[in-house]
């Protein structure tokens, strides 16, 4: 269970940082806002982790490569991955580490940009995902 509560955190933060548009961003410019810089990067791993094809470009599903390669993410695994786009037309060589910062820098930002709790984090690591209300937010974050 220790294990599963871990991994559900990670992508918790992930699908955080690609669904919440950033402070001041205009309703309607969140597709533009989700496939650049850092958000980007998390998308293609989402693809890395749940597109896999075969080669004859059938679904390829694996809960093991799911699992390994979340737990690479977690500690921050120097091992170089190849993420490319569902069309091809974009592949990036990067590391789980640069993943692992491209998830914490944003989500460090939005929850320094809006904060139900008195005491904001120094740094996205120290973040701890908490199931609270969400009437506290009320139309706040919408």
């Amino acid at each position: 269970e220790l294990e599963n509560g871990r991994l559900f955190r990670l992508i918790s933060k992930m699908s955080m940082v690609q669904c919440q548009p950033p402070a001041g961003a205009v309703l309607g410019q969140e597709q533009s806002w989700s496939e650049s810089g850092e958000r980007r990067l998390v998308r293609l791993f989402r693809n890395y982790l749940f597109r896999q094809r075969t080669d004859q470009g059938n679904p390829f599903l694996s809960i093991s490569h799911v699992i390994s390669s979340l737990n690479k993410l977690d500690v921050g695994s120097d091992e170089k991955i190849i993420l490319n786009s569902n069309d091809d037309r974009t592949v990036i060589l990067a590391t789980y580490n640069d993943i692992k910062s491209a998830i914490n820098k944003p989500l460090a930002c939005l929850f320094n940009n809006f904060s139900p709790w008195s005491a904001k984090p120094e740094t996205a690591s120290n973040i701890h995902l908490l199931f609270i209300n969400p009437a506290l937010f009320s139309n706040a974050c919408l």
